[in-house]
């Protein structure tokens, strides 16, 4: 499956370089100029990972963060900005950004971060299936032991049964007794 990735920055130059460099790499990127418009995109389109500055106009690259994790929190997003300030970084880091890179962007630094982004959710997602997989192992297993239990309780029930009519051949006085106590237990 070819890897979608948008590209959101108000400087279309950086956008398109940063899509220039990624698809020589091998992914297919769209590019927005704000928050807005890169969640219209992010509405119509499947993305696998999102890049996005955080000073634009109309919408931040924070507040598109928070809507893009509500919606998909499983959404990688690497945010990038001219203006570091700790208190953005560990923001961004909180909101569930998996990266944070400073402009002007070192575009083979952006790529490592893009293909680890890429991994980690390949990895979470192979998790999420095989969880899927053991969860639906153990409700089969789980069937075949409760149809096992109750093939066993009826078979001990029957071996009593059969003992208790076994007792009762043996002695005729005490023929009928045990069926007695068992109606009345």
């Amino acid at each position: 499956m070819e890897e979608r990735i948008l590209i959101v920055d108000d400087e279309e130059m950086i956008s398109v370089l940063i899509a220039q460099r990624l698809f020589r790499e091998g992914y297919f990127c769209a590019t927005a100029n704000n928050g807005k418009e890169a969640l219209n995109h992010f509405y119509k389109n499947h993305f696998s990972l999102m890049i996005t500055d955080v000073k634009m106009p109309e919408m931040d690259g924070m507040e598109l963060l928070k809507n893009v994790k509500t919606i998909n929190s499983n959404m990688m997003v690497i945010v990038m900005t001219s203006y570091p300030e700790i208190g953005v970084a560990v923001e961004a880091m909180r909101l569930g950004a998996n990266d944070f890179l400073i402009k002007p962007i070192d575009l083979d630094l952006l790529v490592l971060s893009v293909r680890n982004a890429l991994e980690k959710k390949r990895l979470r997602e192979e998790v999420e299936t095989y969880r899927n997989h053991l969860e639906k192992l153990v409700e089969e297993r789980t069937a075949q032991l409760q149809q096992t239990l109750l093939g066993l309780k009826k078979a001990h029930l029957d071996s009593v049964k059969i003992l208790a009519e076994v007792i009762d051949a043996k002695d005729p006085y005490t023929r009928g007794h045990s069926d007695r106590v068992r109606r009345m237990s």
